[in-house]
């Protein structure tokens, strides 16, 4: 019994302590056992469903080809001029380049989202003087001690390409450019402006003579052909075919018309794919 305001003592037994401490370093090894086999399952988990190798594969290869008959034609072509000074040729070939685009805007009716500018340049000039006079005939003059490079002028040069889907048109241009104020053509190409499905063309094309080839091995071989473990695809940029010849002038006052034909391009597209044996 207690009395006044006691409480009660309690008791505890000799043998509880150590009991206590046991189950302590139980739960312990319990919870690093766990941590153990978790880290374990991690480890499996990081290999299940992991690709393996195939044991046996066969390569081949395909192409394919879609041949396309040019939509849209190309041409570059130049503007230059050569002065004293910078300004004077920056304002010679400004005048020739102008009124070759009035022509090709105003008179063919290119609009100007197909005419690009592709370069512009102002360069100096340079010659090799000498004081010695009989040098200036000789082809070429010998590099003597008292010959310097000296400043003669400048060049200014424009470089254009327009494009046009009308090859009449076309064949205007380039007839006419040297006349309008060009002084050189550079290149004149027609070309697929959107050769991307003929390309699916032909890929599937590559791809299923890639694939037939691949399924003759596999027979030869009694095996069946599995998946796909590697795939390459290499191919060509359409090269435009055509001719470039002179007739007579089209009419009163103009330059001849070259006769340009588009001919046809060749679109190829080649794969390497290799195939599981199974």
């Amino acid at each position: 019994m207690t009395t006044g305001g006691e409480s009660p003592k309690q008791t505890v037994s000799f043998f509880a302590l150590p009991f206590q401490r046991a189950g302590v370093v139980v739960l312990l090894a319990l919870a690093l056992y766990l941590i153990a086999l978790s880290l374990n399952a991690f480890k499996q988990f990081a290999f299940i469903g992991a690709d393996i190798p195939p044991l046996a594969t066969v390569t081949v290869q395909g192409e394919g080809k879609a041949v396309v008959v040019p939509d849209t034609a190309r041409f570059t072509f130049a503007v230059a001029a050569e002065a004293e000074t910078a300004a004077e040729a920056q304002e010679a070939m400004t005048r020739s380049l102008n009124a070759v685009m009035a022509y090709l805007r105003d008179e063919l009716g290119i609009p100007s989202r197909d005419i690009k500018t592709l370069s512009y340049t102002l360069t100096p000039r340079y010659e090799w003087r000498s004081r010695d006079q009989r040098c200036l005939g000789a082809i070429p003059c010998p590099p003597l001690p008292d010959r310097r490079r000296e400043l003669v002028g400048f060049e200014a040069r424009t470089s254009v390409q327009a494009k046009t889907k009308d090859f009449d048109l076309a064949r205007r241009a380039v007839g006419n450019l040297a006349a309008k104020g060009a002084t050189s053509i550079s290149e004149v190409s027609f070309v697929v402006e959107h050769p991307e499905e003929f390309a699916a063309q032909a890929r599937t094309e590559a791809i299923e003579q890639a694939k037939e080839r691949a399924q003759a091995i596999a027979r030869a071989l009694g095996v069946s052909l599995g998946r796909v473990v590697r795939y390459e695809e290499g191919g060509n940029r359409p090269v435009p075919i055509f001719q470039v010849q002179r007739e007579e002038a089209a009419g009163a006052g103009e330059a001849p018309v070259p006769d340009l034909t588009p001919g046809e391009t060749t679109i190829q597209r080649q794969v390497t794919i290799t195939y599981e044996l199974r």
